[in-house]
């Protein structure tokens, strides 16, 4: 399923962050602890750390029918996730966000030459 938001982009994907901010007094042992608690989930998820502003952001980036099924279901298991998240001592704001996240392609379209148009044309063997 895809929409189509201009005359040159497609919704395909929906996203859903969890962001953490981590506190000054945050350790390395909370990050550790903040990836193991990704590591452990059951779905296909990026991680993102800001070292300028301290963020940790998970992301899972899902077609768009499979995410409205996830989000039918509140996002489970999503809230364990947070739960445990809220475990971790260094982790301060823990908080949500769904948007869309997809590949834009600003170049237009591309065409690739046939090899006997390219710059090696010359150099292609020909058989009678």
């Amino acid at each position: 399923m895809t929409s189509r938001l201009c005359s040159r982009l497609w919704l395909e994907h929906f996203s859903r962050t969890c962001s953490a901010i981590t506190t000054t007094s945050a350790r390395a042992s909370d990050l550790i602890e903040f990836q193991e608690v990704c590591d452990n989930q059951e779905w296909s998820i990026s991680f993102v750390h800001a070292f300028a502003c301290i963020q940790s952001i998970v992301v899972v980036k899902l077609p768009l029918e499979q995410f409205h099924a996830w989000e039918n279901k509140s996002f489970e298991p999503e809230a364990r996730f947070l739960e445990a998240l809220q475990k971790v001592e260094g982790l301060s704001v823990i908080e949500t966000q769904t948007y869309t996240l997809e590949v834009v392609n600003l170049m237009g379209k591309i065409r690739v030459p046939k090899a006997s148009e390219g710059c090696m044309a010359d150099s292609i063997p020909t058989f009678a």
